[in-house]
C-alpha cells in the first residue's frame, strides 16, 4: 500500500515537473537564459474611424495625383508638338509616349485604389478620360504616318489591367517552399493549457533554432511538411504539445526581365512571385516581342520555355512556375505570324505554331461572330516575297472544320453579314407606333396599320390617299397609291397586300394637299406669329391666341390685311377696344390668311421727345428727354466726354421760324444745374468737337493662310504697307500660292454711304432670286416645301408692303427696337414670359412653320462672313514680294484682311453638268476639255452665262478665258436660275450678278 501511494506520488511530481518545463519552453526568453521580464499592461492605442481612414487615404490619394497629371500635361505638350510636324518623326518617340501613357494609366489605377470620395473619384474619371483621349491621339498620328499596327493578341491583357498590389504573405499558399531569409511563426500550445508563440528565421544553412529541439532544417520544405517534421520531434518528447507554422515574412528575390518588354530592368518580388508576377511589373511584352517563347534562365537548371497563350486562350496556369532569386525571363523577338479581321470576336494580330487550319486560326481569335459571313472567308497572301493572291475558303465546310491551311504572313478576313433586314415592312405617319414590323406572308395594310396600334387620334387624317414605297430587286422603286379609308373598310382592291420591304406612308392633310386656314398677327401682342384659324373666329379670338394685348398697345385702331381673288389685298380697320368690349360690329369674322397688326403707342404719335448727343462722347445717340434734362444729364448718360473732346459744345436748337439757334457751352469747367448748364428742349443736338483726329486704340490688319506666323498685327495707317506685314509674319511658306492672293477691305473703307445702299440693295435682290430659283427648282421636282423652308429663304414668302416691318425677335418677344427706343420696356418682357408663351389656347398653339419673311423686314438671311461687311481688292501679290515700290504694295487700313492661300493643283467643275467633279490641272487645257471630262452640259445647262472664278477670287465669263489655271472653277448655272434673274428688277447685267455672287461665294469659302 505503502509502495502504491509512493508511485502516486512520483507520477504527480513528473506531471508537475514536465508541466513546468513545457511552460518554459513556451516562453521564448528561457533561449537567450534571461529572467522573464515583467510585463505591464499599458493601453491600447485609440482605433482609427473610419472616416479618418478615409481622409488619410484621400489625402494620399492627391499627393500621389500631383505627379501623374504633371506627366500627363507633358505627354500633351508632346502629342501638340508632333502634330505640327510636317514630316514623319522618329517612330520611337511614338513609342515612348505610349510607354509613358500606360506608366500614368497604372499608377492613376494603383493611386485611386481605396478612394472613396465623389471629388476622387471625378478627378480619376477626369485624367482617364483625358489618358484615353492622347491614345486616341497617338493612334490618329499613327495612322497620319502609316504607322497603324494590328492589335496584337495578349497585350492589352498586361496595359489594361488594373495594377496588383504587393502579394500578401497572409496568402501565402500551405505549399510555399521555405528558404534562406523567411522568417515563420510557430505557435506551441499545450493539452493541458498555455500558449507560445515565437517567430524565428531561416538562417544562412537553411535552418531554424526551436527550443527544445535545437536547430532545425527547414529549408525547401513546404510550411505543411516543416510543421509536421516539428510536431514528431515534439511528440518524442512531449505528448502534449502541439506546433503549429505559418508565414510571418518572407525573404525576398530579385528577378531581371529582359528583352521585348515595355520596362526591362532588375525588380524585387517575395519568394511568392512568378512568371506572369514578373511580366506584370516589366508591363508585359511588347508589340514586337514574343507571347510562345518566352524563355526562364535559372542557375543550374535548363531553360524552361513559357508559352503564355496557354494561360491567355484556355486559362492554363500551368506555365506560370514560381520564380527564384536570380531568376531571368527573356522575351525575344515576335516569331510568325497572322492576323486575322472582321467578324471575330478577338480581331488582331497572333503568333500561331504551324501548321495551323483556317478553322483553328478562326478559333484562335474566338471564333466567328453571329454576323459573320462563313460562305466566304478571305486569306491575303504574299507569294515568294513578290506579289500578293487571294484564297477563298468555306469556313462552315464540315461543320465548321475547314481544312485549308493558314501560313505564315497571311491576313484572314470573316465578312459581315448583309447587314439589312429583309423580312420587314415599316410604316410612317399619323399612327401610334410608327417604325418596322416583320413581314409575314398575306399581310395587308389594315394589318399592319393595326400592328401599329391604330391611327393617331390627336391630328387629322388624310384619308383619300396613302402610299406604299415597294423597292424590287433589279427594279427601279416605284409608289403604289390608296385610298386609306376604303383599305381600313375592308375593300380588297385598296387593302393592298404588302412585300418585303414595303414603306408605308400615312399623311395629315397639310403634307399633300395646299392649306391656307391660318392668320397672322403682329405687333403689340404677347405672342406675335401666326395661328390657325377656327371656324367662327373673330379678331378677339386672334388677340387672345396671341396671349392678349401689350400695356403699351393703341386699341383706336389696329389694321387688317384680307386677301381675296387673283392675289388682291384689302385693309379692314378695326376698333379692337371696341372689339374687345364685346362689340360683334367692331369685331369681324377672320379668314384665311388674314393679317392683323396692332399698333403701339410710340408708332402713332409723335416721337419727338427726344434730343441726340454726337461726336467726341462715349455713347453717341437719341436719347428721351425729360422735361429738365440739362446738358450735364445729356452728357452722364452718354457715359461722358472723350479725352479728345474739345473745350466747347454746340447746342442746337431750332425755333418755332424755322431759324437754328446755337449755343456755346463750356463742357471742360460745367458746373451742373448753373446757369451755364443750359436746359434742353425736345430735338436738341449737343455737338461735341474733338480737338483733332486722334488715333485711340491701335488699328489692325489679319494675315491667314500660308505664311510664317498667320495672325493679327497692329499698323500705322499712315506708314504701313501690304509688304511690311507679310514680311512680319514671317514670308510666305513654300506652298503659298503668291499669284491666288485674296485682299478683303471693309466696304465703308471702299465705298461712300449712297454707294454701300445700292450695294446692300444688289446683294440682297441676288440672295431673294437665287433662293426663288431654288424653290421653282423644287417645284418643279414636285417636292413639297414646307413653311418653315420658306421662311429661311428671303423673298418668297413677305408680308404686304404696308404692314410694318419687324424682324423674327420682334415678333416673338413683342419688343420694339426702333432707333428712339433706348431702354427695353419692362412690360413687354414680363408679357411675353415662358410660361405664357408655351400655353396652348382653345383655339391651338401658334404655327411655328409659317412665320414672316425676313427679307421684306429689313433683314438678311446671311450669317458669319458676309460681302455686305467686305470688298475684295484685286491685288499681285508676286509683284509686292519682287519690287516693294509696286502700285500693288498698297497702304494697309484698319480691318484689312489678307489670305494667303496654299497652291492649288485642281481645277473644280460645278452646276448643269451631267457630273461635277474636281480634276488635276493640266497645263495648257481649255474649259471645254474639263467640261467634256464632267460628262458634258446637262439639258438645262445654260452655256452663254458660263463664269469662271480665278483662283485669287475674280469672276470672268468664260469668252474671256483661253485656258485654265490651277485653282479655277468653272460654274455652269442652269436655264431656270438665268430665267429668274431675267425676270426682276433691272440691278444690272446677268454676267454681271453671276460674277458677284461667285466671287462672293469664294470669299466665303476662303475665309
Amino acid at each position: 500500500m505503502r509502495i502504491r501511494k509512493y508511485i502516486l506520488i512520483s507520477l504527480a511530481l513528473i506531471c508537475i515537473h514536465v508541466s513546468a518545463f513545457a511552460q518554459d519552453v513556451l516562453n521564448p526568453q528561457v533561449l537567450s537564459g534571461q529572467p522573464a521580464p515583467i510585463v505591464i499592461q499599458s493601453p491600447a492605442p485609440a482605433a482609427v474611424t473610419e472616416a479618418e481612414q478615409i481622409r488619410n487615404q484621400e489625402s494620399l490619394f492627391q499627393t500621389r495625383l500631383v505627379p501623374i497629371t504633371t506627366a500627363t500635361e507633358d505627354i500633351s505638350r508632346t502629342i501638340a508638338d508632333l502634330r505640327k510636324m510636317v514630316n514623319p518623326p522618329d517612330p520611337r518617340e511614338l513609342d515612348n509616349v505610349e510607354q509613358k501613357i500606360v506608366l500614368a494609366e497604372q499608377e492613376l489605377a494603383r493611386s485611386a485604389m481605396g478612394t472613396t470620395s465623389p471629388i476622387a473619384k471625378l478627378q480619376e474619371s477626369d485624367l482617364q478620360d483625358r489618358l484615353f483621349s492622347l491614345r486616341l491621339s497617338v493612334e490618329t498620328l499613327k495612322r497620319r504616318w502609316g504607322w497603324s499596327q494590328d492589335s496584337v493578341f495578349g497585350l492589352d491583357f498586361f496595359t489594361a489591367a488594373s495594377p496588383t498590389s504587393e502579394l500578401d504573405v497572409k496568402t501565402a499558399p500551405r505549399g510555399y517552399q521555405l528558404r534562406t531569409g523567411d522568417s515563420v511563426k510557430i505557435s506551441v500550445s499545450s493539452s493541458l493549457g498555455g500558449e507560445k508563440e515565437y517567430t524565428r528565421e531561416l538562417d544562412q544553412d537553411g535552418r531554424l533554432f526551436v527550443p527544445a529541439l535545437g536547430k532545425v532544417a527547414a529549408s525547401g520544405k513546404t510550411i505543411t511538411q516543416l510543421e509536421a517534421a516539428l510536431n514528431s520531434q515534439y511528440k518524442k518528447q512531449f505528448s502534449q504539445l502541439s506546433v503549429a507554422v505559418s508565414i510571418d515574412k518572407m525573404s525576398s528575390i530579385v528577378v531581371q526581365v529582359a528583352g521585348a518588354v515595355v520596362r526591362p530592368g532588375s525588380y524585387k518580388f517575395t519568394g511568392m512571385a512568378s512568371v506572369f508576377d514578373a511580366l506584370y511589373k516589366a508591363g508585359g511584352p511588347t508589340a514586337a516581342g514574343s507571347f510562345r517563347q518566352v524563355t526562364l534562365a535559372r542557375d543550374g537548371a535548363a531553360k524552361r520555355v513559357v508559352d503564355l497563350y496557354g494561360f491567355l486562350v484556355n486559362g492554363d496556369k500551368s506555365q506560370d512556375v514560381p520564380l527564384r532569386d536570380g531568376d531571368l525571363l527573356f522575351v525575344p523577338p515576335v516569331g510568325k505570324t497572322i492576323v486575322v479581321y472582321g467578324e471575330v470576336v478577338r480581331p488582331g494580330r497572333y503568333e500561331p505554331t504551324f501548321p495551323l487550319s483556317l478553322a483553328a486560326a478562326v478559333k484562335l481569335a474566338g471564333g466567328a461572330k453571329p454576323s459573320g459571313f462563313l460562305q466566304t472567308v478571305s486569306i491575303e497572301r504574299v507569294v515568294d516575297g513578290e506579289y500578293k493572291t487571294l484564297v477563298n475558303a468555306k469556313l462552315n465546310d464540315l461543320g465548321g472544320k475547314s481544312s485549308v491551311a493558314v501560313e505564315p504572313g497571311d491576313q484572314v478576313t470573316v465578312m459581315s453579314i448583309k447587314a439589312e433586314r429583309t423580312n420587314m415592312v415599316s410604316i410612317s405617319g399619323p399612327v401610334n407606333a410608327p417604325g418596322p414590323y416583320a413581314f409575314s406572308e398575306g399581310l395587308r395594310v389594315s394589318d399592319l396599320v393595326k400592328a401599329a396600334q391604330g391611327l393617331s387620334k390627336d391630328v387629322e387624317i388624310h384619308f383619300r390617299r396613302a402610299d406604299i414605297l415597294r423597292i424590287e430587286e433589279g427594279k427601279s422603286p416605284s409608289i403604289l397609291s390608296f385610298d386609306l379609308q376604303k383599305a381600313l373598310a375592308g375593300d380588297a382592291v385598296q387593302d393592298v397586300k404588302l412585300q418585303k420591304l414595303d414603306r408605308v406612308f400615312l399623311y395629315v392633310p397639310e403634307q399633300v394637299e395646299f392649306r391656307t386656314n391660318y392668320f397672322t398677327i403682329t405687333g403689340a401682342v404677347s405672342k406675335p406669329g401666326a395661328y390657325r384659324r377656327a371656324n367662327a373666329a373673330r379678331a378677339s379670338d386672334a388677340v387672345a391666341a396671341a396671349g392678349g394685348i401689350l400695356p403699351n398697345a393703341y386699341l383706336a385702331r389696329a389694321d387688317m390685311i384680307r386677301h381675296g381673288d387673283n392675289n388682291t389685298r384689302e385693309i379692314i380697320r378695326l376698333n379692337l377696344d371696341a372689339a374687345l368690349q364685346g362689340s360683334q360690329k367692331d369685331d369681324p369674322l377672320l379668314s384665311d390668311r388674314d393679317e392683323i397688326t396692332v399698333y403701339t403707342y410710340d408708332q402713332i404719335r409723335s416721337n419727338f421727345t427726344t434730343v441726340r448727343v454726337v461726336g467726341s462722347v462715349q455713347r453717341p445717340g437719341l436719347y428721351d428727354r425729360a422735361d429738365n434734362m440739362r446738358v450735364s444729364d445729356l452728357l452722364f448718360i452718354a457715359g461722358g466726354v472723350l479725352p479728345e473732346a474739345g473745350g466747347v459744345a454746340e447746342v442746337s436748337h431750332a425755333q418755332d421760324n424755322g431759324d437754328l439757334l446755337l449755343t456755346k457751352v463750356n463742357v471742360a469747367a460745367l458746373v451742373p444745374g448753373s446757369a451755364a448748364d443750359v436746359l434742353l428742349n425736345d430735338g436738341d443736338v449737343l455737338s461735341v468737337p474733338a480737338l483733332g483726329s486722334a488715333l485711340r486704340t491701335p488699328m489692325t490688319v489679319t494675315v491667314q493662310g500660308e505664311v510664317a506666323y498667320p495672325g493679327t498685327y497692329s499698323i500705322d495707317p499712315r506708314k504701313t504697307k501690304l509688304a511690311d506685314v507679310i514680311a512680319r509674319a514671317g514670308g510666305m511658306t513654300s506652298v503659298a500660292d503668291t499669284g491666288s492672293l485674296v485682299f478683303l477691305r471693309r466696304k465703308d473703307s471702299l465705298q461712300s454711304a449712297t454707294q454701300l445702299s445700292g450695294l446692300d440693295l444688289i446683294a440682297k435682290r441676288m440672295a431673294s432670286f437665287v433662293n426663288k430659283q431654288f424653290l421653282v427648282q423644287l417645284a418643279q421636282m414636285k417636292v413639297t416645301t414646307s413653311a418653315q423652308l420658306q421662311q429661311e429663304l428671303p423673298g418668297t414668302l413677305a408680308l404686304p408692303k404696308n404692314t410694318p416691318q419687324v424682324s423674327q425677335r420682334e415678333l416673338q418677344t413683342g419688343t420694339d427696337t426702333s432707333a428712339a427706343q433706348t431702354k427695353p420696356r419692362i412690360e413687354e418682357q414680363f408679357s411675353a414670359g415662358k410660361d405664357v408663351t408655351q400655353s396652348e389656347t382653345a383655339m391651338g398653339s401658334k404655327i411655328d412653320g409659317v412665320a414672316i419673311s425676313e427679307s421684306e423686314s429689313g433683314h438678311d438671311n446671311i450669317s458669319g462672313f458676309s460681302p455686305d461687311d467686305y470688298g475684295r481688292v484685286g491685288v499681285d501679290l508676286a509683284s509686292v514680294l519682287k519690287d516693294s515700290g509696286s502700285k500693288h504694295n498698297l497702304m494697309l487700313k484698319d480691318g484689312d484682311i489678307v489670305i494667303v492661300p496654299l497652291i492649288s493643283d485642281t481645277i473644280t467643275i460645278m452646276g448643269a453638268v451631267l457630273h461635277p467633279h474636281c480634276f488635276v490641272a493640266e497645263e495648257g487645257k481649255t474649259m471645254a476639255y474639263y467640261i467634256e471630262k464632267s460628262g458634258g452640259y446637262s439639258p438645262d445647262a445654260s452655256r452663254k452665262f458660263i463664269t469662271v472664278v480665278r483662283a485669287n477670287g475674280d469672276a470672268v465669263p468664260a469668252g474671256r478665258v483661253r485656258q485654265m489655271s490651277p485653282g479655277d472653277i468653272i460654274y455652269v448655272p442652269n436655264s431656270g436660275l438665268i430665267d429668274v434673274a431675267s425676270k426682276t428688277e433691272k440691278i444690272g447685267s446677268i454676267t454681271k450678278i453671276l460674277s458677284d455672287i461667285l466671287s462672293s461665294a469664294f470669299i466665303i469659302t476662303r475665309f
